[in-house]
């Protein structure tokens, strides 16, 4: 019988051909003492991870790539990039792996690329397979990359495994590698580091058609049994552990302490609630010490690009700081530098629009970095801050949920605090509810307000709410405070906690919340109550990690209704598609003013702003090249607007 892979965790460890073994795991932990009953689960579908078909994404050349083969998958989030793949299945993203080698992975799981589960049972899941590679007259070839089983997602049980395979010249998969997924002790650890893993090709793939391909089996029920792919090449040289690049590993922090989103009318009664610190991700992913050039910060407008904050000196040197930040020596580096907010506070303060969204760019230039142009779009990293009228401690997409459940004759409570800085109203509550294979649309819930400080009875109740599940376009449902208690709600300045029971909860019969798994230190705002004191989840339940997809809506203008909206078809209205610079649209479409907002194909929001009454026109040319989702909002109409387009 063949050992783990991961027996031993060495960093950068170089991993040549092994097979796997078959183990057995329970994906769903619960957490806390005793009796605390909280769960944990995984998605079974979710609207935000979906994949776009490649049919509506870019026509896949058959053109046979040459010599060297590299991504690095920092790109658009969303489907593989078609200038190297051939299938969609596999997801492109900035969110599930662990301290991974560079900013994107790759995340083969249980959804198919419309984001479904599979189904069926145990078997083959995601493929993601490689355009052919002409390797004729090669003597030698080497296919390499950097794996990871979990990263902050759900591991693959011990009988899920991942499979390296490739095409001979009769047209013939044969496999190259096999790697087993993780024994039980890994529910609460972290993820093993990526290990970079070489394989020598044979003279059996050294042709004109060379293919490659990695497969996952798994039990096909959704966004688990997770492996993450980083830095997949194929090279005439032999790899070793090193790959010469650098590269950011996370995005730029948030503009505002605490949260990933915070009311604009109250940000600017406070201005030292926005973040001075400006933490810097590197890994220098090769042996030999590097110099990088020039390095930038930048905070901007990202709807008319109006930069308001430029450093072109994001690194440091003494005596500044205490050591030159520009030479990065091999392996990871963390540097925190700051900033002084006041160009971003006077813009807030006298700005008159009612919200507005900052995106912080880093990027870096090393004249050194010139062999693999690939791993360029590496050197660029964005966050964007929205100041609008709710808080967040999410992001906007979550990687799986929590639920409550009752026992012993309790019902459990979980609530999580916000913080407000003037007397204000509490217009309404927003909640992302993930898809599950499950329905659960039919159970009922109640929404707990607690004012000034957690107690036996909340404060106000909203009773037996129905969890309505998002899409896309809109992932969260709202609760319309007025539509349950008239008088409407108003909160002094101060803490306040938003929660919720479930009353006929139980182990199997839940509701599942969205749990964002990218913020584990939020777990320091959640508490809940099993029939005594109220617990922090931080302090008594820490293998608990992350936000709440629950967000308070507070101001003084009233929401006007908690009914969907139709939602109407634009791509007849909207063209050319796909577009460089300008999306035009025609006049006869809007007679009056309309907002507009553009996600990417995670479902994170990259732009907004208003359309004029008489306007024909959206400029997309800040957007980076990919996939993209435009939802345009006439003012006066209960109707929306979708369209899908690919901005070149």
């Amino acid at each position: 019988m063949i050992r783990s892979i991961y027996f031993s965790l060495r960093l950068n460890l170089l991993i040549v051909k092994i097979n796997f073994l078959v183990y057995t795991l329970i994906l769903t932990g619960v957490f806390g003492i005793s009796h605390a009953q909280i769960q944990e689960h995984s998605l079974r579908f979710n609207p935000e991870l979906q994949k776009p078909n490649p049919s509506q994404v870019k026509v896949r050349s058959h053109q046979v790539l040459s010599l060297p083969f590299a991504d690095d998958f920092s790109g658009p989030t969303g489907a593989p990039n078609p200038e190297f793949w051939e299938d969609a299945q596999a997801f492109v993203n900035q969110s599930l792996g662990l301290n991974p080698p560079s900013i994107g992975v790759v995340t083969l799981d249980g959804l198919n690329e419309k984001g479904l589960p599979y189904g069926g049972g145990y078997g083959g899941s995601d493929t993601l397979t490689s355009r052919p590679i002409d390797l004729a007259g090669e003597n030698l070839a080497y296919l390499s990359f950097y794996v990871q089983p979990k990263g902050i997602g759900y591991l693959p049980q011990t009988r899920d495994s991942l499979i390296v395979e490739g095409k001979t010249e009769e047209g013939l998969w044969k496999r190259l590698e096999s790697f087993e997924g993780l024994d039980d002790s890994y529910i609460n650890l972290p993820a093993p580091e990526f290990q970079r893993v070489s394989i020598p090709l044979t003279s059996d793939f050294l042709h004109a058609n060379f293919q490659f391909r990695f497969r996952n089996y798994s039990n096909n029920r959704g966004l688990e049994s997770l492996w993450h792919l980083d830095y997949i090449m194929v090279t005439r040289q032999a790899p070793d552990l090193y790959i010469e690049d650098i590269a950011f590993t996370a995005p730029p922090a948030y503009l505002v302490k605490r949260y990933k989103a915070f009311p604009l009318s109250h940000i600017v009664l406070d201005p030292d609630r926005l973040n001075s610190e400006l933490p810097i991700h590197i890994r220098n992913n090769s042996r030999d010490r590097f110099t990088i050039d020039t390095s930038r910060v930048e905070i901007y407008n990202p709807i008319d690009r109006f930069s308001i904050f430029t450093d072109e000196s994001l690194l440091e040197i003494p005596p500044i700081v205490d050591e030159n930040q520009r030479n990065i020596n091999p392996g990871s580096v963390y540097f925190v530098n700051t900033f002084n907010t006041t160009s971003i506070a006077n813009y807030l303060t006298q700005t008159d629009d009612e919200k507005v969204t900052l995106t912080t760019e880093y990027e870096y230039v090393m004249r050194a970095e010139n062999q693999l142009p690939t791993f360029r779009t590496n050197n660029k990293v964005t966050t964007h801050t929205r100041f609008e009228n709710f808080f967040a401690y999410d992001d906007n997409s979550v990687e799986g949920s929590i639920s409550t459940y009752n026992g012993n004759g309790i019902t459990t409570r979980i609530a999580v605090e916000f913080e407000l800085l003037q007397t204000d109203t509490l217009q309404s509550i927003r909640i992302l509810f993930p898809y599950l294979i499950e329905n659960y649309e039919s159970k009922l819930f109640n929404l707990l307000i607690f004012v000034g400080d957690l107690k036996e009875k909340a404060d106000y109740t909203l009773y037996n709410l129905q969890p309505v599940r998002g899409d896309q376009f809109q992932p969260f449902t709202e609760y319309i405070i007025t539509d349950h208690i008239p008088e409407g709600i108003e909160i002094p300045a101060g803490k306040f906690y938003i929660g919720w029971e479930h009353p006929r909860g139980t182990s199997r019969d839940y509701i599942p919340f969205g749990f964002d798994k990218n913020y584990p230190e939020a777990n320091q705002y959640i508490y809940y109550n099993v029939g005594g004191d109220w617990l922090n989840v931080a302090s008594v339940s820490p293998n608990l990690q992350g936000a709440i997809a629950l967000r308070p809506v507070v101001g003084q203008k009233t929401v006007l209704t908690s009914n969907t909206p139709e939602i109407i078809d634009l791509s007849g209205i909207i063209f050319p598609n796909p577009t460089r610079s300008v999306l035009h649209f025609q006049p006869r479409y809007l007679t009056s003013d309309a907002n507009y907002t553009i996600y990417n194909t995670l479902g994170r929001m990259l732009a907004s702003g208003v359309i004029r009454a008489g306007e024909t026109t959206i400029n997309v040319s800040p957007l980076p090249s990919g996939q993209y989702f435009l939802v345009i909002s006439p003012r006066e109409w209960k109707t929306q607007g979708h369209f899908r387009f690919i901005k070149h």
